[in-house]
């Protein structure tokens, strides 16, 4: 698994994560480096950017990702920056469910986007 870039940026923390596949206890592994950061900084808004390809995790998988997490994360603002090509069917199923939970969390492919609505109130 790639190592973790963490950065307090103006108005928000920023999570960078490389281009290695995720496996499901690698995502599991970045959701608890996440949560003791936002929990230690105690941000509001998050920016998490994943670069290159990943693992195709399974639906299940991506719930139960988003179910976990969700529980976590309420209350936060998230943008998630990836490529275009991942904006697959699972990736629009995991920011559903999460926003069906009371969570504030979109994915965006351009980093402007995605700090502007960040930045939004």
């Amino acid at each position: 698994m790639d190592t973790i870039k963490i950065e307090n940026r103006a108005g928000y923390l920023y999570f960078f994560m490389g281009s290695n596949p995720l496996s499901m206890e690698d995502a599991m592994t970045v959701q608890s480096k996440v949560l003791a950061t936002l929990r230690a900084t105690q941000s509001t808004r998050m920016l998490f950017e994943k670069a290159g390809e990943q693992r195709k995790l399974k639906i299940q998988d991506f719930y139960a990702i988003a179910e976990s997490f969700g529980k976590e994360i309420a209350g936060l603002k998230i943008a998630i920056l990836v490529s275009e090509k991942l904006h697959t069917p699972e990736v629009a199923f995991f920011e559903l469910a999460s926003g069906s939970a009371g969570n504030n969390m979109r994915y965006f492919s351009n980093l402007a986007q995605a700090e502007a609505w960040l930045q939004q109130s």
